[in-house]
């Protein structure tokens, strides 16, 4: 669990953390306890966080205040935090269970005396994380709280309360993982170019697409997605980009492969109804003559006689 946490993205992060503590007990050195009333505990911590969207581990430095009827203590030393997802809402926003611990020293004052010993706590409660930007998580923790600290005399002030944290991280990358599938292929046809089409329909952007005698590629962005294609002959690896779900990855690349489906039937629809082309007129074998037809001769004149008459 620990190492699944550390492989996620790395970051800083920041904390402000309240305890109200119902009531105190301060020991003496001899055992012997004395009720010390309510108690308040207010402070902050800073460190390294190791994000995913489901998880997170923080360690980092803590310094309190606990304030109790007669004295106060100053806290100062390491904490540690494991936060668990358990339900994811939308996608930015997911529920956690978690535990912490502290250790360090501790400065008591009471009765105008002050010492200073080890001390230590421990935390335990529900929470949720939301992602303001994929770069920048808000935690809320809130749960149980309890407290050893000095008390100054040589004494010891415990108690458990109830405990609220308010912090902000600040993760180097994307903590969001890659999911992928394969859909394997019977064919040696290239469908890269077929998926871009219904990628384009679906209003999907190419950022690149590239083709060699062995494999095809894809590069998609739609919206905030991004969705990979590589296709080799005996099928295609699908990879979402910072998408963890596989389930959200497959139905985006569903609505994609539906788009280009309905392209192909748009354009088998268009060429089973386009009109017959008309047949180009058969050109006459002889061409018509450009001569006009010569004259018919006219009828020759009757002869006349030597009288000058007709017969």
């Amino acid at each position: 669990m620990l190492a699944s946490a550390l492989a996620g993205c790395a970051g800083l992060y920041g904390e402000v953390a309240f305890t109200s503590t119902p009531s105190t007990k301060v020991s003496q050195s001899g055992g012997a306890e004395v009720d010390a009333g309510g108690g308040t505990t207010v402070g902050f911590n800073v460190g390294i966080d190791f994000s995913g969207t489901m998880k997170r581990f923080s360690g980092g430095y803590a310094a309190t205040t606990t304030s109790f009827d007669g004295g106060e203590s100053k806290f100062s030393g390491a904490q540690m935090r494991y936060d668990h997802g358990i339900i994811s809402l939308p996608e930015r926003l997911s529920l956690r269970v978690g535990a912490g611990l502290e250790s360090g020293k501790s400065t008591g004052t009471s009765n105008g005396m002050t010492t200073e010993d080890n001390s230590f706590g421990f935390m335990g409660g529900v929470g949720a994380t939301y992602f303001a930007t994929w770069r920048t998580p808000v935690h809320l923790f809130v749960g149980a709280h309890w407290i050893n600290r000095e008390a100054g005399d040589e004494r010891t002030v415990t108690g458990a309360g109830v405990t609220a944290r308010l912090g902000v991280s600040l993760m180097a990358k994307d903590p969001r993982g890659d999911s992928m599938f394969v859909v394997p292929l019977e064919g040696n046809r290239d469908l890269t170019g077929v998926l871009q089409e219904g990628a384009a329909a679906y209003g999907c952007d190419t950022l690149d697409s590239d083709r060699t005698e062995y494999s095809a590629s894809l590069k998609l962005k739609c919206g905030s997605k991004r969705i990979d294609y590589f296709q080799i002959a005996s099928g295609i690896l699908v990879t979402c980009r910072h998408e963890p779900s596989e389930e959200r990855c497959e139905q985006l690349s569903k609505n994609i492969v539906k788009a280009a489906r309905a392209k192909l039937d748009e354009k088998k629809g268009g060429a089973a109804s386009a009109p017959a082309e008309k047949p180009a007129e058969t050109a006459p074998t002889t061409l018509p003559s450009e001569t006009p037809p010569a004259p018919e001769a006219a009828p020759a004149a009757p002869a006349e006689t030597a009288s000058g008459s007709t017969p």
